[in-house]
Formats: structure tokens, C-alpha cells, sequence
């Protein structure tokens, strides 16, 4: 038997169980040194998992399943399937992960420079992280 959640259910699993992952680190390929990479992505059982996969799929969002390198055993790094995922949410009050993927999107889709986008990111992890001070080598 196919279970599938209702949007509304989706949406409290969304806020409930997804989780945000940050890396910045050191990578001498990009033009400022740095390399940023943002996942979203969910914990469980296998089932739990294929159920939320199905849903997210109604939704056209396309998550993947797991590799040695992902965080998750679902996930996506997809900055538009992130932000198809905070769409669905409307105006629903966001969890601090949400509110942390939200807010990276932004910067992310600013016009910034890379660098103030850099600076900008590393100072909300600075704040996520329940400091206002940030560094980088």
C-alpha cells in the first residue's frame, strides 16, 4: 500500500524533522578560497523516508537518496528545491533550521559579490551558532 502525507501533515514533518546543514571550508578552486554547501534534508526510517520522498515528489521536489558524502539519508542541495520547500511552508511560523536555510537562500540569490555573500553567510552561522563574532582562515 502507497501512503502519502496531505500537504498540512507534510508541512509539520517539514518543520518538525528537516533539518539545515552548513559547510564552509577551505577549497583553492573558487575565487575567494572558500567553498559553501548548503543541504537540507530529513532523518528515519527507510519508510518514513520513501513516504516524505513521495510527497515531496507531489510538490516537485526532488530529493535524493543517500551517498557516502551526503549528511542525510534524504537530501537536496538544490537551492531551487530548498526554496520550493519554503514556498510550501507559506506563512507558517519557521523552526530555527528553516528559518537558517531561509535566510541563507536569501543571501544566496542576492547580488552581492561573492565575497559580501561569503561574509554575509559566515556571520549568520556566527549568529546560528549563538555568537555575533565570526572568523575565517
Amino acid at each position: 500500500m502507497v501512503v502519502m502525507y496531505s500537504k498540512e501533515i507534510l508541512k509539520g514533518i517539514i518543520i518538525g524533522n528537516g533539518k539545515t546543514l552548513l559547510n564552509i571550508y577551505r577549497d583553492d578552486r573558487r575565487t575567494i578560497g572558500y567553498s559553501v554547501k548548503i543541504a537540507f534534508g530529513f532523518r528515519g526510517s527507510n519508510e518514513f523516508l520513501e513516504r516524505i520522498n513521495r510527497s515531496l515528489l507531489q510538490h516537485n521536489i526532488v530529493f535524493t537518496k543517500p551517498t557516502s558524502k551526503q549528511p542525510f539519508p534524504l537530501s537536496t542541495r538544490k537551492k531551487e528545491n530548498q526554496s520550493k520547500i519554503i514556498s510550501l511552508l507559506g506563512d507558517i511560523p519557521l523552526s530555527e533550521d528553516l528559518e537558517l536555510l531561509k535566510d541563507l537562500l536569501d543571501v544566496q540569490n542576492s547580488n552581492m559579490s561573492k565575497l559580501e555573500k561569503f561574509e554575509k553567510i559566515i556571520k549568520i552561522q556566527g549568529e546560528s551558532n549563538g555568537t555575533n563574532e565570526y572568523e575565517y582562515e
